[in-house]
């Protein structure tokens, strides 16, 4: 069969030039079609015998794979050019950029410093391009290995790149660029306004004081009600007043805005701490000043009799005394210690309590002490004061004193002396009316 075939497929081949009859060549070939036409070649021939042995593939499949894999850019590289080989492909070396900060979020506000780490092919310089828009661009100095650059304060988020200037600019014009790095602005909360109210304690009976818009310095008396009230420049999580005692004060939540109040207790610094829905705080909040107004301690004075005086016991002492404050007298009292010519037998300071018209700021108390109602005895003293105290409910009250007086009860001794001393000038002055007398005659 096989020789057969082959000498039809030779005949087939002839050219047309060649000395045998046409026909004769048609009938040949065709008895040899007509011979095998009922033979089956595909059981006489085995395509799977003419294809390689499978253990010959895992070679080449091997070999394809670490080519893949170490020289994948040389593999695309090439595939480029044989895809599309019309185009002039540059091959760039390899290069690297470490940039600093790269990707980061900051304050907006906040200046960046830009350092630039670079290896490849030699450069000249470099420049930060902003949002891929080459005409926006930042010149980088060059100092030593580094590129360096800085932008002052930064307003919005933006992309940015690293172009390198390579020495063979003509060759590698701006194909050595970094890949692309953001900076998200964060735009923390912040106070807009504040406004104030102060609510002096009721016992001074003084009105609501209301501070200038953004003012927050405070001034007042202990115990004063404050009340803030505040905007924010963006929905809040949440806010506080932080002492700089310690103690902390929540405000309620409503929005952008934020209220809440707190009771003076003494002289402090606070500040207003703020957090937004994302959670970023407010940066350098403002210190305000506490500083607390002192309820003055009430003023009194027994202006009569206003000094040591010698009485006897059967008199009574006319009394006036003066009494101030800046909101108001509530008590007042005499307080007197009896002196006795017995310095052993000392008692105690009592007490008599003043009437009081009402509780005004300025009142004169009259009062007639007698001291027939006392065990006193000849000879003996009492050391007496005022004292009054204010309607301070909060850190008071306020007690003022006076300065101390003495009354003195003379002695049997010294009534006798007396009366010796006025008998004699009694005596004294009948002789000079004798005298006189007598000279007039």
């Amino acid at each position: 069969i096989k020789d057969e075939l082959a000498n039809s497929y030779n005949l087939m081949s002839k050219n047309e030039g060649a000395n045998v009859s046409r026909d004769l060549i048609r009938a040949a070939i065709m008895r040899t079609l007509e011979r095998y036409s009922e033979v089956n070649f595909e059981d006489k021939i085995k395509f799977q015998d003419y294809i390689p042995k499978r253990m010959l593939y895992l070679p080449v499949i091997i070999g394809t794979l670490i080519l893949l894999i170490f020289k994948s850019d040389v593999i695309l590289h090439s595939s480029k050019r044989l895809i599309n080989p019309f185009n002039d492909y540059l091959r760039i070396p390899q290069y690297h950029f470490d940039v600093n900060p790269g990707n980061i979020k900051i304050i907006k506000g906040s200046p960046v410093d830009i350092i630039v780490r670079y290896r490849g092919p030699k450069i000249s310089g470099g420049k930060v391009i902003f949002n891929k828009d080459k005409k926006k661009t930042l010149e980088l100095n060059r100092e030593n290995e580094l590129l360096l650059g800085k932008i002052s304060a930064v307003k919005e988020s933006f992309e940015y790149q690293i172009l390198a200037t390579p020495l063979n600019l003509r060759k590698y014009g701006d194909k050595i660029i970094s890949p692309v790095y953001k900076i998200d602005v964060l735009i923390p909360p912040a106070v807009e306004k504040i406004d104030i109210s102060i609510a002096p304690p009721a016992y001074t009976a003084l009105k609501k004081e209301f501070l200038n818009r953004n003012i927050g310095d405070i001034t007042a008396l202990p115990g004063s009600l404050v009340n803030i009230k505040l905007s924010a420049n963006k929905l809040l999580k949440n806010a506080e007043l932080q002492f700089h005692s310690g103690e902390r004060v929540s405000l309620k939540i409503k929005g952008s805005s934020a209220g809440g109040s707190f009771r003076i207790k003494g002289d402090d610094r606070y500040k207003i701490v703020l957090r937004d829905t994302s959670d970023q705080a407010n940066i350098n909040p403002i210190v305000y000043r506490v500083q607390t107004i002192m309820d003055n301690t009430p003023f009194v004075d027994i202006f009569q009799p206003g000094e040591d005086v010698e009485v006897t016991l059967d008199v009574a002492l006319p009394l006036k005394i003066k009494a101030e404050d800046d909101f108001g007298i509530t008590k007042a009292f005499l307080l007197y210690q009896i002196l006795h010519m017995d310095t052993a037998n000392i008692e105690q300071e009592k007490k008599i309590v003043l009437p009081l018209a009402n509780a005004e700021n300025r009142q004169q108390i009259d009062y007639l002490w007698d001291f027939n109602e006392l065990p006193l005895a000849f000879g003996e003293s009492i050391k007496y004061y005022a004292m009054v105290y204010d309607n301070n409910n909060v850190n008071g009250p306020g007690i003022g004193k006076s300065k101390i007086y003495y009354v003195r009860f003379p002695s049997v001794d010294d009534l006798f002396n007396a009366f010796n001393e006025k008998e004699d000038k009694n005596i004294d002055d009948i002789k000079d009316v004798r005298e006189q007398s007598a000279d007039l005659k």
